[in-house]
């Protein structure tokens, strides 16, 4: 298991009426949400960022995504996301084709994301907003033991069912949730999420090293 170190709370607030009020805004509804994967709060418009986002902190080849708007400091609505893989390329994701530049004058490769995209994921970005919401809920927790208790399930076999770690005696259920769902946004542990809920039925695995 992949151990992760103790964190400090640290406040995090972000002024909605800023947001709302940003031109180019239209109709798009607004998302603010806890992105593990930054370690920061976020804001974005539209629900097709949103969800590709969310399937972004699943998605163990990413390791970070930024959003272009914090970079230029502009005052203007997030449309575009610069996503660094782990690999150590990047990818600059746009959600429509409006403002779409010529790929000689973008750095990175350009890829649009699709509401086609998001359908064609299934369960996987509701089952991802629900791991990000856990990890959110143990923000700062210590997981230590958790993951310990988690490792020691699978010494000996190579799945184990949500509902029996989440019984176990002397466990922060709300922790080990968020610990889980930190192993599996890693690669460490799997399951299956894009065709059924995350829920006490999901069987969990180990990944191959």
């Amino acid at each position: 298991m992949k151990h992760e170190a103790h964190t400090v709370v640290m406040p995090r607030t972000i002024a909605a009426r800023h947001y709302v009020d940003l031109p180019g805004r239209g109709l798009r509804n607004l998302y603010v949400f806890e992105s593990p994967k930054n370690d920061k709060r976020l804001a974005v418009f539209g629900q097709v960022c949103f969800w590709h986002l969310m399937l972004a902190e699943g998605n163990p080849e990413i390791r970070r995504y930024i959003l272009c708007s914090d970079l230029a400091s502009a005052g203007s609505a997030p449309d575009t996301v610069d996503v660094h893989f782990v690999d150590e390329t990047v990818e600059r994701w746009y959600f429509s084709r409006r403002g779409l530049p010529k790929e000689d004058q973008c750095p990175y490769p350009i890829i649009i994301k699709t509401e086609a995209q998001i359908r064609a994921a299934g369960l996987l970005p509701q089952n991802w907003r629900f791991l990000c919401a856990a990890r959110t809920r143990a923000h700062g927790k210590y997981a230590g033991k958790e993951l310990l208790v988690l490792s020691g399930l699978f010494e000996d076999r190579h799945t184990v069912a949500l509902s029996e770690v989440i019984a176990l005696p002397d466990i922060d259920v709300a922790i080990m949730l968020a610990a889980i769902a930190q192993q599996l946004a890693v690669g460490a542990l799997r399951t299956e999420l894009k065709k059924q809920l995350f829920s006490r039925r999901s069987l969990l695995s180990r990944s191959a090293e």
